[in-house]
């Protein structure tokens, strides 16, 4: 679980950087909803990360998958992966991994014939293709995207360097992004951070930094 620990920091850090930058007073409830969208990072990069491992033991199709889009119901994850159609009016769902008892075990469903979405997963899978074609990011090196719902049934995507290896964990060159309840136009954007500080861990917990 050291990958969700790390990424808490991260949003952690932000707000600090964000906050160090003003000179009024941090409003309460803003601040409060930087950490409920940093808890909800974090989770969902755990499921992110299980939901893959078990679809990828199933063998995906080549082609049959472009993409995720991760959910929580209740107190349940739900990661949907597909692509989107080709009028981009329907996600087409060829597995549904579901969050068991334990937040790291994950069961898929496969669909022989995609399930179209013509509803959250649609929009959401929408405002990541819509952010990501405008995204210039800080370094040449993979990157995750994670989308939240935002207020008014808007849609935060966020953009953060993806671990490339183990026990290093790469912190800045992170861009947020929000977008309309449809997913097709961007209301705003902010780069958090430009530089990336490799962030060591190791098994005894000990970390270092390397700018």
């Amino acid at each position: 679980m050291k990958r969700a620990f790390v990424f808490v920091i991260v949003l952690t850090f932000t707000a600090f950087s964000i906050y160090a930058q003003r000179t009024k007073p941090a409003d309460p409830a803003e601040l409060e909803g930087i950490t409920q969208r940093g808890k909800a990072l974090a989770e969902y990069d755990v499921a992110a990360w299980h939901s893959t491992d078990a679809v990828m033991a199933l063998s995906p199709k080549e082609g049959s998958v472009k993409g995720y889009v991760a959910r929580k119901t209740g107190n349940t994850w739900i990661v949907v992966y597909g692509q989107l159609s080709e009028k981009k009016d329907k996600y087409l769902i060829t597995y549904q991994a579901t969050q068991q008892v334990s937040p790291v075990e994950f069961k898929v469903q496969a669909f022989d014939k995609p399930r179209e979405d013509t509803g959250y997963f649609l929009f959401a899978a929408r405002a990541i293709e819509t952010a990501k074609a405008t995204f210039s990011p800080a370094e040449t090196r993979p990157y995750n995207a994670a989308v939240l719902p935002g207020n008014a049934g808007r849609f935060i995507v966020y953009f953060v360097p993806a671990q490339t290896q183990n026990g290093i964990f790469p912190l800045g060159g992170d861009v947020r992004y929000t977008l309309s309840n449809d997913g097709t136009k961007i209301l705003d954007s902010r780069q958090l951070h430009k530089s990336i500080i490799e962030f060591h861990v190791h098994q005894n917990m000990k970390t270092e930094t390397h700018y």
